[in-house]
C-alpha cells in the first residue's frame, strides 16, 4: 500500500488517497476487499495508520453503513477508529452492501457518523438532482457530498448543484444538441487520454455513450447502431446522424 501510495504521489497530481471500503461487487468482496473490510475493522485501521504515518499524502476512507444490516454501535466504532487512525475524511454511502445501489438511503446513519467524529464527512447515495443534493445536506449535516451514478451521461449535474445550492435556481433542461455536444467532448477525452487497448477503448466509449442516449425517443435503435460500431470515427457518424433527426424525447 505504501509503495502504491508513493507511485500515486510521484506520478500524478492527486491530493489524497481514498481507501474504498464500500465497493459491493462480488468478486471484490470475495477477496476480502471493498465492503468486506467492514468485517475486519482492525485491518482497515492498520491500513490507514500505515499510510498516514508514512506522510506521503492525506488518506480518506469510503464506507457503507453496514454489510447486511446497520449496526449503529459497530458503525460508529469503525468511524471513530478511522479518525483515530489518521483518516482525513470519511465518504459515506448511505446503504448497506446488501442493498448494492437500490433501496432507500439511510440519512440518519450518515448523520450519526457526522455527529460522532471531528473530521469532514461526505454523504453519498441517490444524488440525481440538485434537490436531492440539498436533501443530503439537510438530512445529515454532512460537510460535503459526492455524486457517482447521477453524473453518468449528465456531467452538468455538478454545475447544476452548485447553482441551486447558491441561489435556489433550477437549471434549464438541456437540449438534445447540448447533450450530444457533451457526449462528443467526453468521447474525445477518452480518445485523447485513454490508455486501454484499441478494443478496450472502443468498448469503453460505447459504455459511456449508452448513458447519454437514454434521452432519445428510440434509444434502443441508436444503442444497437453504436454497439455495432467498429471504431471511434464510425461512432461519431452515428451520433451526428442522430443529432440531425427531427424527433426526440
Amino acid at each position: 500500500m505504501i509503495d502504491a501510495a508513493r507511485i500515486v504521489s510521484d506520478e500524478t497530481d492527486a491530493e489524497f488517497i481514498d481507501i474504498n471500503a464500500a465497493c459491493p461487487v462480488g468478486k471484490v468482496v470475495k477477496n476480502g476487499q471493498g465492503a468486506a473490510l467492514l468485517f475486519d475493522p482492525g485491518n482497515l485501521f492498520r491500513i490507514v495508520e500505515k499510510l498516514t504515518s508514512s506522510g506521503i499524502m492525506p488518506v480518506t476512507v469510503k464506507l457503507r453503513i453496514g454489510f447486511d444490516s446497520v449496526n449503529q454501535a459497530e458503525l460508529l466504532y469503525i468511524a471513530k477508529g478511522l479518525e483515530g487512525s489518521g483518516a482525513a475524511a470519511l465518504f459515506v454511502h448511505g446503504r448497506t452492501r446488501k442493498q448494492m445501489y437500490g433501496g432507500p438511503v439511510n440519512y440518519e446513519a450518515i448523520k450519526k457518523i457526522k455527529e460522532s467524529v471531528g473530521i469532514p464527512v461526505f454523504g453519498s447515495g441517490n444524488i440525481f438532482s440538485p434537490q436531492l443534493a440539498e436533501k443530503m445536506f439537510k438530512e445529515t449535516g454532512c460537510d460535503g457530498i459526492f455524486v457517482a451514478r447521477g453524473s453518468f451521461g449528465n456531467p452538468g449535474i455538478f454545475g447544476d448543484i452548485e447553482k441551486y445550492l447558491k441561489s435556489g435556481g433550477l437549471p434549464e433542461k438541456r437540449t438534445i444538441a447540448q447533450k450530444i455536444k457533451d457526449l462528443k467532448k467526453h468521447l474525445s477525452c477518452i480518445e485523447k487520454y485513454g490508455e486501454k487497448s484499441p478494443r478496450g477503448q472502443i468498448g469503453f466509449m460505447k459504455k459511456i455513450a449508452l448513458y447519454y442516449i437514454k434521452v432519445f425517443d428510440d434509444s434502443a435503435s441508436v444503442r444497437a447502431k453504436l454497439s455495432a460500431a467498429c471504431d471511434y470515427g464510425e461512432m461519431l457518424k452515428i451520433i451526428d446522424r442522430t443529432l440531425n433527426r427531427k424527433s426526440f424525447a
